[in-house]
């Protein structure tokens, strides 16, 4: 399976920016290879995406593993940031992945 992040690169928000930034971060940490997909390039790829999430409203980072959908990241009120899409992920790393990066 492979690992799909819908981003945007035209974005106001920092906050968007900022989770899409961990993302990126915990996934090249994880040497886990991933497609980035730019929502910003073509309404059709936001459509795909909030589709695949099943939320008409969904924003970036979305992430999926193969047509697994892992969820999204976002920011706690204390400025932590959950995590809880990294489970279905962390299934698909062995540890000689992660020993050999």
């Amino acid at each position: 399976m492979s690992l799909k992040v819908y981003t945007t690169s035209v974005t106001a928000s920092r906050e968007i920016k900022s989770l899409q930034a961990e993302v990126t971060r915990v996934l090249e940490s994880k040497c886990k290879e991933f497609e980035n997909v730019d929502i910003s390039q073509d309404n059709c790829l936001r459509e795909e995406m909030r589709t695949k999430a099943g939320n008409p409203t969904a924003m970036p980072p979305q992430i999926f593993n193969g047509d697994m959908y892992c969820g999204e990241m976002t920011k706690r009120t204390d400025d932590s940031f959950q995590r809880s899409w990294m489970v279905p992920i962390r299934f698909q790393i062995s540890r000689q992945e992660i020993e050999f990066c």
